[in-house]
């Protein structure tokens, strides 16, 4: 019997102290055990080092300065032994049968990519969980499933390591809405990918969010539509049009409106 994969969990942390617990009580949940995880600290000034070293089978790792979540993030790729990478925040929650799930998903299809339904809890209608597994390796199908030129979270995918060092994908460093360039790039580059019912990631609303900052807004408003730019000209160069963003507006508006008025249960 082939060993099952390892899956490396990177979480980026900046004063993340009273989020710790329950983001890594998460993991330790998780039916899946082949789990790497690297808990990275951006120097924080609260406790959330402390917190972390006291949960067994964490990776504490601490940046020399403060250089933002993409600087984690890409740390954490360069660090990674997995054969697939998580991108988990520490202010959110998981499922108990996350990683067990993904993987087994993505190893049945050989895919690329496997793809978490999300309960995205500061907007209803960006809620998204899935009944069926389906593989897609069609560009504009797997844009149009993902929705990933609007909806650019990387936290939604279970990624074969292999995929984002062979493309040299990273999250830009210094901007917000980081996500939307690598993932896009991510869902772009894949063979396939495939959803998975009962994987499910909880998009927390939680205070202290700099995108939820008034202070931040025009930045992150500013940021967005250059990362949007920046994946309308992925697109152009390689002849295809995003879903949600360039075509097919109509049917992205009324499955938002779908969800706001009709929440999908919960698996």
């Amino acid at each position: 019997m082939n060993p099952k994969p390892l899956v490396t969990i990177i979480i980026p942390c900046y004063n993340g102290e009273k989020y710790v617990d329950r983001c890594l009580d998460c993991i330790h949940e998780q039916d899946y055990e082949e789990l790497e995880v690297l808990f990275i600290d951006d120097c924080s000034s609260d406790g959330s080092v402390e917190r972390a070293s006291r949960h067994p089978g964490v990776t504490v790792l601490r940046n020399e300065q403060n250089g933002g979540s993409s600087y984690t993030r890409n740390r954490g790729i360069r660090e990674a032994r997995g054969k697939y990478i998580h991108f988990f925040d520490v202010d959110d929650q998981i499922s108990s049968h996350f990683y067990e799930r993904l993987v087994e998903a993505a190893e049945r299809n050989d895919a690329d990519m496997a793809f978490a339904g999300m309960v995205n809890e500061a907007a209803p209608q960006y809620t998204q969980l899935f009944t069926k597994e389906r593989v897609f390796s069609d560009v504009e199908e797997k844009m149009r499933a993902t929705y990933v030129g609007k909806w650019g979270y990387a936290w939604r995918y279970l990624i074969r390591t292999d995929l984002i060092r062979e493309h040299e994908l990273s999250f830009p460093l210094g901007r917000y809405c980081e996500d939307l360039p690598f993932s896009f790039r991510a869902v772009y580059y894949a063979d396939r990918i495939v959803t998975v019912p009962g994987a499910e990631y909880f998009y927390r609303r939680n205070e202290g969010s700099l995108l939820l900052d008034p202070d931040r807004h025009k930045a992150v408003q500013a940021d967005r539509q250059e990362m949007i730019a920046d994946i309308r000209r992925f697109a152009r160069e390689h002849h295809f049009r995003i879903p949600g963003l360039e075509v097919g507006r109509l049917p992205y508006l009324l499955r938002k409106i779908r969800y706001l008025l009709f929440p999908p249960r919960r698996g």
